[in-house]
Order: structure tokens, then sequence, then C-alpha cells
């Protein structure tokens, strides 16, 4: 609390805008390719996190006009530990998904496949799959762990553990569309189970 009485204005406003993004592993490569271009001989100048061999987390700035990603160097800026900058992102992400109304939202299919929707606002659907915020939305819905799929980060698919129809055809959806969709994130599908990923293997 100390810490962060001492920022400037500016500082606090900008910790007010601080949110956690989910982003593929790829996001590395591609970043890094364009400042090779540029000519640039730099390492990968965000702060990220490895969450599993598909996905990373960085900390970003979301601004009205902008989503800036927080820069290694933000941390001495900001004077405040990883951990700290990380615990606010999250609670601020919990603040904005319940602002939101996120929900799980059961889709109309047709025979009987069963697929819920997380929906968000077509930007965060991807990123909420780390935040308690989704974790208890789970426990609310579902009696134990489900398998979910987030081929891009405004589509995330849930279906329950149980049901392997609807899980084939979950993760069938999500490799398919994988490749056409923008702001792609993973192929692949995972096992959630109380906040923690592990792919599952058909």
């Amino acid at each position: 609390m100390k810490s962060y009485t001492l920022l400037t204005e500016k500082q606090q406003i900008q910790l007010s805008q601080l949110m956690p993004v989910v982003k593929p592993k790829s996001y590395i490569d591609k970043v890094m390719a364009q400042i090779s271009q540029s000519g640039d001989e730099i390492p990968f100048p965000f702060y990220h996190e490895v969450l599993n061999d598909e996905l990373i987390l960085l900390l970003a700035l979301d601004t009205p006009t902008s989503i800036q990603y927080l820069s290694k160097s933000a941390f001495s800026d900001f004077n405040l530990s990883k951990a700290q900058l990380k615990s606010i992102a999250f609670e601020n992400f919990n603040k904005y998904l319940e602002k939101a109304d996120a929900s799980i939202k059961k889709m109309e299919l047709d025979g009987d496949i069963n697929l819920y929707m997380f929906v968000v606002d077509e930007t965060y659907e991807a990123s909420g799959v780390f935040s308690s915020y989704f974790q208890k939305k789970i426990a609310e819905k579902f009696n134990g762990p489900v398998g979910i799929v987030m081929p891009s980060r405004q589509f995330v698919l849930i279906a329950e553990l149980n049901d392997q129809k609807s899980l084939h055809q979950m993760a069938l959806i999500a490799y398919n569309e994988f490749p056409n969709l923008p702001y792609n994130i993973s192929p692949f599908a995972y096992k959630y189970d109380s906040g923690k990923l592990e792919k599952i293997k058909f």
C-alpha cells in the first residue's frame, strides 16, 4: 500500500488499466521477426510468463485507444514486484468480467451435442479462462472438471468431460476453425480443473 501511494497520478491510472492477456507462444516469434526486420538485435521486450507448451501470459495497459503490453522495464518504473503487478491485473480483470456480466451460455445445436460458450466482449474470452471469476462460474454450472477449447481470443467452448460425443465435437471445431480465426490462441482441447489446464489426448 505504501508503494502504491508513492506512485504518480498517471501511474495510478495506468495500474487501474492493467489487464492479463493470454497469447500463443508463437506471438514471441512474430514479435522477434518484426524486430529482426527493423534491424534491431534485442530480446523479447515484453514481460511474459509461460503457462504451458502453447500459451503465455502478458500484462497490458488497456486504454480507450489501444492495448500496450508491459515492458520488462515497467516493473522498475512502478517500483512494484511482478507478483504485485500480476495481482493488480487479475483484480482489475475480475472486476471487468463482473461488470461485463460475463457468463456461460448453452449453445443451441441440433442433435444431442451439448456445448457451452463463455461470453464476455469478443476480446477477453480466452484470457478470462485464467481468472478466478471463470473458475467460480464453472463451479456454479458444472459438477467437477470440464473440457474447454479456446481457438481464438473471443472463442471459448466448454463441454462436460463425461459427454464424449460433445467433447469430441468441441475438439473438432477448435482444430478445424483455428487456422482461419483472427487472434488465434490454441487448436487443442484441455481439461480444466480448478483453474488448471491439462491437454486432452484423444
